[in-house]
Order: C-alpha cells, then structure tokens, then sequence
C-alpha cells in the first residue's frame, strides 16, 4: 500500500512540472509577441521623431505590409483628450480609405465681387469601409498632439 501511495506521489510531481514548463513556454511565446509589436511601435516613433511626418505611409515588413497614419492635431482648451482621439481616428481612417480605393477631388472657387475674396473649395469623395485600425502610439508636446495609427495592409 506504501509503494503504491509513493507512486501516486511522484506522478503528482511529474504532472505537477509538465504543467509548469507548459505555462513557461505559453508565456515565454507570448512575452515574444509583445516584444515585436513594442519594437514596431518604437520604430514607427523614430519615423516621426526623424521626418516630423504627416499623412500616410507604408511600411514593409518582411512578409506584411503596415499602412501607418500619423495624425497631428493642435491642442485648444475645449477639446477633451477622448474628442481629440475620435477626430483623429476619423481622419485617419479616410487616409487609409482614400489609399485603398482611391478617390476624386473636386476643386470649386468662390469670388465675391464687393469684397474682392477668393475662397477655394476642395471636396473629396470616396466610398469605402475601413475596418480594424489600432492607435499604435500618441505623442503629446505642450502645442499638438500626434497620433499614430496602423492596419495590416492585404
């Protein structure tokens, strides 16, 4: 009966450690994954930081390609910080929008003859849907706010 009960024992421990080294390579995988999407988010920071960019820009990867928006918006004293991120994401979106499929811009001008005052329309249409964007990063100085945005480009 003894030897039976130390049996029991050691397999306990046996399936005891299995578990454990099962644990340590899941997270061990997933600490990986985050360590790339940091070194991304870093080298999407350093585009910035080097070109002061706006707009949109590709970036290859060595299997995928990144559409990254960068946003840039002025701070004023009425916008909260959740205001200033839905406009962000709006523009960002109709940047990516307009680099998938495209669009037309229409230029109008407007004279008014009393005042002698040129005003120029530019209207932009463009008809898609944009679907899974994700704010990489925001950089926030004491003036503007810039907003880094990204989507898998397929």
């Amino acid at each position: 009966m003894q030897k039976l009960m130390q049996k029991i024992i050691i397999n306990k421990r046996l399936i005891l450690f299995c578990v454990i080294i099962i644990i340590t390579q899941i997270l061990g995988y997933s600490q990986g994954f985050n360590s790339e999407k940091n070194a991304f988010i870093n080298f999407v920071k350093r585009i910035y930081e080097n070109e002061q960019c706006e707009g949109l820009k590709v970036i290859s990867d060595y299997d995928r390609k990144y559409l990254v928006v960068y946003v840039t918006l002025e701070h004023n004293g009425n916008n909260s910080p959740n205001t200033m991120y839905r406009i962000a994401k709006i523009k960002a979106t109709r940047e990516i929008a307009s680099y998938s499929t495209g669009s037309i811009i229409m230029s109008e001008n407007d004279v008014n003859f009393h005042t002698f005052e040129n005003k120029e329309r530019i209207k932009e249409k463009t008809s898609s849907f944009v679907n899974g964007i994700e704010l990489l990063a925001k950089l926030i100085d004491e003036k503007k706010s810039v907003f880094i945005f990204c989507k898998e480009h397929k």
